[in-house]
């Protein structure tokens, strides 16, 4: 951030106290970055739309079921990128009207708690 411009940073507002986490809030809390709390919100980026899918009421503190899902849509192109939550989380993002996608980044790793036939 620090290499970069950057003038929006997202993430899943669940607080820790890792150093890379606190150093991150700490550059925020000094710069013109804008934090964007993980709300539903579409983000259009030229010809690249992205919609932001929350994490669930109930995700509390678990960074993973806290993941924040994104459709990212690029013409006919479709992904859903869905962090390192699980199949209660994927299917909360299914609810909030996820399309047929071409691409599923595998969620939680690829693991059998990461996907379903959903």
């Amino acid at each position: 951030m620090r290499e970069m411009p950057v003038r929006y940073y997202m993430d899943n507002g669940v607080p820790h106290n890792i150093s890379p986490y606190v150093n991150i809030m700490m550059l925020l809390q000094n710069s013109d970055i804008v934090y964007l709390n993980p709300s539903a919100r579409t983000l259009n980026l030229g010809s690249v739309t992205l919609r932001i899918l929350p994490p669930p009421p109930w995700a509390g503190d678990d960074q993973n079921n806290a993941s924040i899902g994104i459709v990212l849509e690029y013409g006919e192109f479709k992904a859903l990128l869905s962090g390192d939550s699980e199949i209660p989380e994927l299917n909360y993002f299914l609810e909030l009207g996820v399309p047929d996608v071409t691409l599923l980044k595998a969620p939680h790793h690829g693991s059998r708690s990461g996907v379903s036939p959903a």
